[in-house]
């Protein structure tokens, strides 16, 4: 009798067991909110030097939409040009058309496209090159060769707008050097053209955390500063056209620019930011300056995207380890995947690790290898979900490894929504400035540093949330404590950490 009670125990302790995994699976099974549209672009398009309208800027961001298949293909092929030599006509133009209604939502505006795009005929690139004579020369071309603009017999504009663009264009323009990544939405709804333009600007040094221009080279890139021929003299010399004082520029532009990216900063709508200062030469305080400093700021919807493009990385990597250490298949690998969150993916890799290298040494006893290993995984992963939030302390000189998680009720816990915007952005440059430091002298091959996030922070403390304990536990014992130290040695303050909820 009493054997079967203990039986029966044993069968209702499993089954709640069971249940309880099942619940703590379902967490991690809730729907994500729906991504934000970004854009990949060259940025030989980007830092085009035109004085473009508002409509303009966006008549560009949809053209850069409907190649993004292309560019994406590109990247991934390590490829420089978007478009194949058969695509080109006999009169080396290639044409790529855009739904007139992408360009203009509102159709009542159908009728300023001809003012839009008349302008956008006369815009060209220039080229310096050394001629056969030896000679230095620049060359400037325009970029479209023409724009056809669709009517019906009633002279309504409607389809799509066909933009012919010139194949030297083509290789000046569309071409792969290098590109960034940007949110459409802000490129095409900002206020100010100049919010739409700095934006994409400051995308391109997003991961520097910083730009310095030359204020004659960015004051070109507006297009205020024009390349032109004197008509007397035949000459050829920049000219200036636009805000001739600093002061103005400084205004209509650079702080017209802050000012809405600031705003949507705080509500958390864009994924960076900046703040600028002036360089002046030698011996000058005032009047034009030399160079415009731009420090740029991830927001933490900025950083969010940030991990989730390193945690694709650090996906495909896992999936490569998959199929080649246990022979998973799509079946296998999108179970498994459903239960991955990113900021487990170092742990995971090294579970990985283990559970084939016990395998190996259990191979007479093991008869089925590939299910042993996913069951094995998918414990591993269900293990990592919170069944409630929990707080990990660190002390001023190491984090605690085998420290007890407390429950987010216990004393002292943190609330992470409350600190979540109380992260100076002084403190939060320092904080990317550190994981810059560990990537750059190749400390973090793994990638933790991607699953750490600054939500907070006090006189004396930075919160930091991760995913897990085990996460922790893992950098640790490859790493030790260094870039906690990298981070006291920078701001002064120890690390507290909260787990995600």
């Amino acid at each position: 009798m009493a054997k079967k009670t203990e039986e029966a125990k044993k069968t209702a302790k499993k089954a709640k067991s069971s249940t309880s995994a099942k619940k703590r699976e379902k967490v991690i099974l809730q729907n994500l909110p729906a991504e934000a549209k970004w854009l990949k672009q060259p940025t030989s398009i980007t830092f085009l030097n035109q004085d473009m309208t508002l409509t303009q800027v966006g008549t560009m961001v949809e053209i850069v939409d409907v190649l993004q298949d292309r560019i994406k293909q590109a990247i991934a092929k390590r490829e420089r040009t978007l478009f194949d030599e058969s695509e080109f006509s006999s009169d080396g133009t290639l044409d790529i058309e855009v739904q007139l209604s992408a360009i203009y939502p509102d159709a009542t505006q159908y009728r300023n496209l001809e003012d839009t795009t008349k302008s956008m005929l006369k815009w060209n690139v220039q080229k310096e090159y050394v001629d056969e004579k030896g000679e230095s020369r620049k060359v400037m071309q325009n970029i479209f060769s023409s724009i056809d603009i669709p009517t019906s017999e009633n002279g309504r504009r409607k389809g799509t707008v066909r933009f012919s663009i010139l194949k030297n264009a083509v290789d000046s323009v569309f071409v792969l050097d290098q590109y960034n990544k940007y949110l459409k939405s802000i490129s095409r709804s900002a206020n100010s053209v100049y919010t739409s333009r700095i934006y994409m600007f400051i995308t391109a040094y997003l991961n520097l955390g910083k730009w310095e221009p030359k204020y004659e080279d960015l004051h070109r890139m507006f297009g205020f500063t024009v390349f032109k021929t004197d008509e007397t003299t035949k000459k050829q010399d920049w000219v200036v056209e636009k805000y001739p004082n600093y002061r103005q520029f400084k205004q209509k532009v650079l702080k017209v620019a802050q000012e809405e990216l600031k705003t949507l900063a705080e509500e958390n709508k864009v994924d960076c930011f900046f703040d600028f200062y002036e360089i002046y030469p030698n011996g000058k305080k005032n009047g034009q300056p030399y160079k415009i400093h731009f420090d740029i700021y991830r927001t933490s919807f900025g950083r969010h995207q940030q991990e989730a493009d390193a945690s694709m990385k650090e996906y495909f990597a896992i999936e490569s380890m998959l199929k080649n250490e246990f022979a998973f298949g799509s079946t296998e690998i999108n179970q498994l995947r459903k239960l991955m969150k990113a900021e487990d993916y170092p742990f995971l890799k090294i579970k990985i690790s283990e559970v084939k290298l016990y395998i190996d040494s259990h191979a007479d006893s093991i008869k089925d290898p590939k299910r042993y290993a996913f069951t094995s995984l998918r414990q591993a992963l269900l293990d990592l979900v919170p069944e409630a939030e929990v707080e990990m302390t660190a002390g001023t000189q190491q984090p605690p490894v085998d420290a007890e998680l407390t429950n987010a009720e216990g004393q002292g816990s943190v609330n992470v929504e409350q600190t979540t915007n109380e992260v100076a952005a002084d403190t939060l440059a320092l904080f990317n400035k550190a994981k810059q430091n560990i990537l750059d002298e190749g400390h973090d091959p793994e990638g933790f540093t991607s699953g750490m996030t600054l939500v907070g922070e006090d006189a004396k403390t930075l919160i930091i949330q991760v995913g897990s304990q085990s996460f922790i536990d893992a950098y640790i014992n490859m790493h030790g404590t260094e870039f906690f130290d990298v981070l006291k040695s920078l701001t002064g303050k120890s690390v507290k950490f909260v787990k995600q909820s």
